[in-house]
């Protein structure tokens, strides 16, 4: 089992406890550690101790599920062997977790297919097995009949370096046989997977005469030209008054049109008139609960456009369906599916790293999480820079009330400094906060002679759209990008293979996306490569470092949204930005003292 089902049937099965006393484990991470990789000692265990009260083990203390210390994320791949683990646990787990166990087995084999590993499904699938095995197979095969034999003569999109023809890939013919069965589905692939495209290529496989794509500001250009450039006879417009139905129509608009009071309705009024076939929510993340028990403007608008058009297809796409919060990933589930699921949001403890795992195991029955096999190579190369000299300014923000953006701007001058050889024409520099330190970083570039632009929140979508095109173009040799710069942003990968991370993004999700834009298909490079700067500063052989630890929050993929979205099971428990901060700013305190 991954290690996301092995939790939950330790959890389930009261075994925590016993397992815990028996194998010295402070965790469960630890517990799964001893299980994976240490059997016959185990096995040993069990026989010394057989002699031993059951009732002095029950009341062992539980062990927690999240422990903050490394742990490698070595996940089960479905094999032969484990394809029948179903099966063999079929008399003592309960109908829903059995349900869980084939789900991720039938997920397992997708992508496996998709990737094109179809020896070693016939293996697999070739055996002999009982009930559930059997129930997998014919799963599988169900969820992939007909994939091969997608209509794809709408597709004209051409291999930018050689010009010849390409053909969909096999992630994206599945997601268009999906929605050719279903009323609604959810593309969870990751960055660069080719979402667009599966997308459009869904919409006329249906045969859809209006296909309504709703996406964040800065991307609806994008939207445009990408449809356009991949499929025969598209016409793809951005207004509703432009709207013609008929083969190949598509009208492409921005959530902000649905958070206006005055016209949101009258907007709905319109869309609904024109009876979209099919409905995409590009980045549905955007469309979610704003506050618990209560819907934004923009999420009541389109909630209530959904409900208008019950015969419509909705398609929901995004690589980073929890960016904050558990509820967030079933509000937008909702959303999509157009009903409600009774899944619980806790925030902390064993019970919200379960709720998280839950939430994984609703995305896998409502949708595809694929993670593409890129061609170019990915250095992520973390650069330490030793400065004591700071220690005077990080004790002065110490003794105040600590807070993120504070410790991010005492640092920021010497990661500059560190990078300064490496800003070169192509660069894109990150920074996930901007207030106080965009102008930094842009009169430092500007001082190595090069032309900067910035692809920030503070910007209008126009200004930005106008600094990425004059960054491919040539014309802007630093392209400065903050959280906007990672919602669905395509391009960059044809002009930049370097990207300097100066301030991280919180979540391993949201790290992700950012590298995504250009570690990606599409590329013209054959490596992409991330530098991410880390100041250390050292008293006495005692050394602390902001950057390391939130660097160590994103390489363990510690958090639950991680969990959510790839069933890993957290290192560590969430913790607020403003409670990391003050531990961090404690840690320096007791090291000064």
């Amino acid at each position: 089992m991954r290690d996301a089902s092995l939790v939950k049937l330790i959890k389930q099965a009261g075994l925590d406890a016993p397992l815990a006393q028996l194998l010295d484990a402070p965790s469960m991470q630890r517990v799964i550690e001893a299980l994976r990789n240490d059997p016959d000692e185990i096995q040993a265990r069990l026989r010394a101790r057989r002699d031993r009260a059951f009732d002095e083990i029950i009341r062992a203390p539980e062990p927690r599920i999240a422990e903050d210390e490394d742990f490698e994320h070595d996940e089960i791949e479905v094999d032969a062997n484990n394809v029948h683990i179903a099966d063999r646990l079929a008399k003592v787990v309960p109908p829903e977790f059995r349900e869980h166990l084939i789900q991720e087995k039938v997920t397992g084999l997708l992508v496996k297919y998709i990737n094109g590993n179809q020896e070693e499904i016939r293996r697999i699938l070739s055996q002999s097995g009982d009930k559930f095995y059997r129930e997998i197979k014919g799963r599988f095969q169900s969820e992939i009949r007909g994939v091969p034999d997608i209509d794809a003569s709408s597709w004209k999109l051409r291999d930018k370096k050689t010009g010849e023809k390409t053909e969909p890939n096999l992630m994206q013919r599945y997601i268009a046989a999906k929605i050719k069965r279903n009323r609604s589905w959810c593309n969870w692939s990751k960055t660069g997977a080719g979402k667009t495209g599966s997308a459009g290529l869904a919409s006329y496989v249906i045969k859809s005469r209006l296909t309504v794509v709703l996406c964040p500001n800065p991307t609806v250009d994008q939207w445009v030209e990408e449809l356009t450039l991949t499929f025969h006879n598209c016409r793809a417009v951005k207004s509703t008054s432009e709207v013609k139905r008929g083969k190949g129509s598509f009208l492409v608009l921005n959530y902000e049109k649905f958070q206006r009071d005055k016209t949101s309705d009258a907007l709905v009024d319109g869309i609904v008139a024109l009876r979209p076939d099919l409905v995409v929510l590009d980045e549905v993340q955007l469309v979610k609960h704003r506050e618990k028990g209560r819907s934004s403007i923009r999420r009541g608008a389109i909630e209530a456009m959904l409900a208008r058009l019950p015969k419509s297809r909705v398609l929901g796409m995004t690589a980073t369906p929890v960016i904050n919060e558990l509820r967030e990933g079933v509000s937008l589930l909702e959303v999509v599916t157009r009903k409600r699921h009774d899944l619980r949001t806790r925030r902390r403890g064993d019970g919200a790293v379960m709720d998280a795992l839950n939430l994984h195991f609703a995305f896998m029955q409502n949708g595809l999480r694929y993670s593409p096999q890129y061609k170019q190579a990915l250095s992520i190369k973390v650069q330490a820079v030793n400065d004591d000299s700071l220690l005077p300014l990080l004790q002065t923000v110490a003794t105040s009330t600590p807070d993120v953006l504070s410790i991010e701007r005492t640092l920021l001058p010497v990661k500059l400094d560190a990078v300064r050889e490496s800003i070169t024409p192509g660069t894109v520099i990150y920074l996930e906060y901007v207030e106080g330190l965009v102008p930094v970083v842009r009169r430092f570039v500007e001082s190595l002679g090069l032309n900067v632009g910035e692809y920030i929140g503070g910007t209008t979508s126009l200004e930005r759209q106008n600094f990425k095109n004059q960054f491919l173009s040539g014309e802007v040799d630093v392209l400065i990008g903050s959280r906007a710069i990672g919602l669905g942003v395509d391009g960059l990968q044809r002009r930049c293979n370097k990207l300097i991370i100066l301030s991280l993004p919180w979540t391993h999700a949201a790290f992700e996306q950012v590298i995504g834009r250009m570690y990606r298909q599409g590329s013209t490079f054959a490596e992409v490569e991330v530098l991410i700067p880390q100041v250390v500063v050292s008293l006495r052989g005692e050394r602390w470092s902001w950057d390391e630890a939130r660097y160590s929050v994103i390489e363990h993929k510690k958090t639950l949204s991680d969990a959510a979205a790839d069933g890993y099971v957290p290192t560590a428990e969430n913790v607020s930005r403003n409670e990391f901060a003050t531990k961090a700013m404690d840690a320096l305190k007791l090291m000064v003292s």
